[in-house]
Formats: C-alpha cells, structure tokens, sequence
C-alpha cells in the first residue's frame, strides 16, 4: 500500500531562501510547490490545493493582509505556517497563521512545525 506526498506550498520572494526551503522539504518526501509572488501563489492554490502553506510573512503584500486574507480565501482550513524576520506579533496577520517562525531559523524547527502543523490538519 502506497501513500502519496503530503503536497505543501511555499511562498517566499527570496529565491536562495526558497530554493533551500523546497529542496528540504522534498527531500523529507513531501510534494512542494514554491511561488515566488502574490499571483503565482494564488494560481498554485487553485491548480492543486495543498495541505499546508509555508508564507514568507516578511515580504511586501499587496495591501497590508491580501495575501494572507487571499489564501485563506481560496483554500479554508489549510493551515499557513508564517516565516517572519520580526519577532513582534502583527494582530493582522498572525490571524492568519497556524504557527510562526522567526527568521533565522533552524531547519529541523521548521521540519518539525510543518511534520507538527500536517498532523495537526489530518
């Protein structure tokens, strides 16, 4: 019996970031989608929606809390998992978070959030 990838989307700007991002999700066995913009991500939403979304909360949104808002939008219930420079809490933003993370990171944190968030959803 054969179980397929956990399927996650990675929004993050910073290509060197997501590159090292995606390539340690795969290489963990889950399916990763990685967007680098506003619009690109929202398309991988609506193509395959995944399971989790790991959100660069640092990056410029169109509009204060679109992105968030938008995602959440088009696929309710899936968890986002915030990677944010800023330790402070933002109300607006955070209300859209499952977890955070503060830039730097490690990443065995950032593996056991997403292993801990995906068994969390199901």
């Amino acid at each position: 019996m054969s179980t397929r990838p956990r399927h996650l989307l990675v929004v993050e700007r910073d290509r060197r970031v997501g590159s090292y991002v995606t390539q340690a999700l795969r290489a963990e066995g889950y399916q990763v989608d990685w967007a680098t913009g506003d619009e690109e991500a929202l398309a991988c939403v609506r193509r395959a929606p995944p399971e989790l979304i790991v959100l660069d909360a640092t990056r410029p949104y169109q509009g204060e809390v679109a992105l968030p808002h938008a995602l959440n939008a088009e696929s309710p219930g899936t968890p986002i998992l915030l990677v944010t420079a800023d330790a402070g809490q933002d109300p607006a933003v955070d209300h859209f978070a499952a977890a955070r993370l503060v830039k730097p990171f490690r990443l065995d944190d950032l593996l056991a959030l997403v292993a801990a968030l995906l068994h969390q959803a199901g």
